[in-house]
C-alpha cells in the first residue's frame, strides 16, 4: 500500500483513474490500454504491459467503481487486485493504492515474489507520482 498527495480535487484524481486512455501516461508498465472512456463496475480494459523485461497481454476488470474508489482485478502474467481510494485533504486530495498479487506456490512462487516485490513497489510509487501530476493537469467539467 502506498499513498500520494495531489494538488487537485478528488474528483479529478478518480476521473483520471477511471479513464483507460490516460493509463499509459501514468502507469509505467502499461504499453497500451483500450476500454470504455469511463469505467463502471464490470467494465473491461485490455492491453499490453511490460513486466520484468517481457511484454505481456493484460486485462483489467472493474470490480467496484465509486466517487472515491476504484477496485480492479488485473491479469498481467500474474493475478493482482488493485484498489485506489481517493479522499479530500487540505492540499487537495490523497490517493492510496493497495496492490496484492497472487503468486504461484512453492519455490517458483517464492522466487517470483522476490523478483516482483521490489519491482511492484517501485512501479506503485512511480504510478502514484505520475497519477498525481496527470490529475493536477486535468480539468473536470
Amino acid at each position: 500500500e502506498s499513498s500520494r498527495s495531489a494538488r487537485c480535487p478528488p474528483q479529478q484524481v478518480i476521473e483520471t483513474i477511471l479513464d483507460p486512455s490516460t493509463w499509459t501516461a501514468w502507469q509505467p508498465e502499461i504499453v497500451s490500454a483500450a476500454g470504455p472512456s469511463r469505467l463502471e463496475s464490470g467494465g473491461v480494459v485490455e492491453g499490453r504491459a511490460r513486466m520484468l523485461g517481457f511484454e505481456v497481454t493484460g486485462r483489467s476488470t472493474a470490480v467496484e467503481v465509486g466517487d472515491s474508489v476504484f477496485d480492479e482485478d488485473v491479469i498481467v502474467g500474474v493475478t493482482m487486485r488493485v484498489r485506489f481510494e481517493v479522499r479530500p485533504s487540505a492540499a487537495g486530495s490523497v490517493v492510496t493504492q493497495r496492490l496484492t498479487a497472487e503468486l504461484p506456490e512453492g519455490v517458483a512462487g517464492r522466487l517470483l515474489g522476490l523478483l516482483l516485490r521490489r519491482r511492484l513497489r517501485r512501479m506503485q510509487r512511480v504510478a502514484l507520482e505520475r497519477l498525481a501530476a496527470q490529475a493536477e493537469g486535468a480539468s473536470v467539467s
